[in-house]
């Protein structure tokens, strides 16, 4: 039987490269939350820059959706590297086929 639904957490440290968020299963929607209510997360798609960090609140998410046929997340594929602001996180991050 196939999987549709996968949840992982990530402890996250505080400096770049940061923490590979690698696709578990082929997936088209992946929702990563910061779980720490006090400190915020950031992600990058390119660990070496800057310009390409995003920084997700205390206890709020960020989606990545894609509308195609074929989920556009391949297993094994890092999509983005994932980094604490400050503490350890976690991250909980939900892959949906």
């Amino acid at each position: 039987m196939p999987q549709y639904f996968q949840i992982k957490r990530f402890a996250l440290g505080t400096t770049w490269p940061g923490t590979p968020l690698v696709v578990p299963m082929d997936c088209s929607r992946i929702v990563i939350e910061c779980e720490d209510l006090v400190n915020a997360m950031a992600i990058r798609t390119d660990p070496a820059s800057d310009e390409t960090t995003k920084n997700i609140p205390p206890g709020m998410e960020f989606k990545i959706r894609s509308y195609t046929q074929t989920p556009p997340f391949v297993a094994g594929t890092v999509v983005a590297y994932m980094m604490a602001i400050a503490g350890v996180g976690p991250a909980v991050v939900s892959f949906t086929r």
